[in-house]
């Protein structure tokens, strides 16, 4: 379990923004390429991925045992109360996109607002378990 934290974490510092570091605002950066109506297939994956990251990390998060049931590492009931929703709402965008790429293969995608609410999902759940 240890283990799993711990890569959890050092996905995690990849998600969450950090000033000055030029790799996490290129990727952030995609986040914000939608333009008019459409989403390069590209973005998309690269959105696709980057919940697939944090979602993991939710998670595993999600599978801690709740506070004050004795061990030591445990899950918060507010973060988990905020977590869940989000985790629902970013899965039904992400199925929502892969979706529309399996219909439309290497064309732009269409759902530009649903791009931006997973882009909006992933970065609150970085922000929420970044602040854990």
């Amino acid at each position: 379990m240890r283990k799993l934290i711990l890569a959890g974490a050092c996905a995690l510092a990849f998600l969450v923004p950090l000033g000055g570091c030029a790799e996490v605002q290129k990727i952030e950066s995609l986040f914000s390429i939608a333009t008019g109506n459409v989403v390069p297939p590209q973005a998309v994956v690269v959105a696709i991925n980057a919940f697939d990251s944090i979602e993991a990390i939710a998670t595993d998060y999600l599978n801690l045992p709740r506070c004050g049931t004795g061990p030591t590492i445990c899950r918060d009931p507010a973060i988990t109360a905020k977590a869940i929703p989000l985790i629902r709402a970013g899965r039904a965008d992400r199925n929502g996109l892969k979706a529309a790429l399996r219909a439309n293969p290497g064309a732009s995608i269409s759902l530009v607002t649903v791009y931006n609410d997973l882009g909006n999902t992933t970065s609150a759940l970085s922000a929420l378990f970044a602040s854990k």
